[in-house]
């Protein structure tokens, strides 16, 4: 669990990182188009690679903490028991939908591969291959999919926990 905690701090960080450099990008363009005139379209790439890095990696750090996907309609009216059962339900669903977005995301992964960015970087003598952009769909759905695991797992084991509490409270 310690290892888990430390690797979405890195997480975390990596995602403060790609907020800061977005931002001043997105400054400096604005500053560089409408203050003087002037284009820079290499700030382009730089801010499609921070805000793509940026919304899947936070997407997956939402599925760690469980704070993606809640149904709490209907939670209130529910016995203690249902409650364990419906969230076991939404982390199944949960589950099926993170599969799909990673074999989606695979598919754009390897299809980028074949694929060039149109702005050219002048500092760079051939076009940016799109797999840059592409690989945060890939890389998130697995840290999803792990994390929907171990969300998965604590369900269940609550679950149990709760059954074993229930029985041993009938025999007393």
């Amino acid at each position: 669990m310690v290892k888990e905690n430390f690797f979405v701090k890195y997480i975390k960080y990596f995602n403060g990182i790609l907020l800061i450099i977005l931002s001043l990008t997105v400054f400096i363009s604005v500053l560089t188009r409408y203050i003087f005139k002037i284009a820079i379209p290499e700030l382009i790439i730089i801010q499609k690679f921070s805000l793509s890095w940026l919304v899947f990696l936070g997407a997956a750090e939402a599925v760690k903490e469980s704070q993606h996907l809640t149904i709490d309609m209907f939670s209130e009216f529910l016995s203690v028991k249902n409650r364990y059962i419906k969230q076991i339900i939404i982390d199944i669903f949960l589950f099926i939908a993170i599969i799909i977005f990673f074999m989606a995301g695979g598919e754009a992964f390897l299809i980028s591969f074949r694929r060039k960015e149109l702005i050219p970087i002048r500092f760079i003598k051939h076009y940016v291959n799109l797999t840059y952009f592409n690989m945060p769909f890939f890389i998130a759905g697995i840290l999803m999919i792990f994390f929907q695991i171990s969300n998965f797992r604590k369900s269940i084991l609550d679950y149990s926990k709760y059954l074993k509490f229930k029985k041993r409270k009938e025999t007393i």
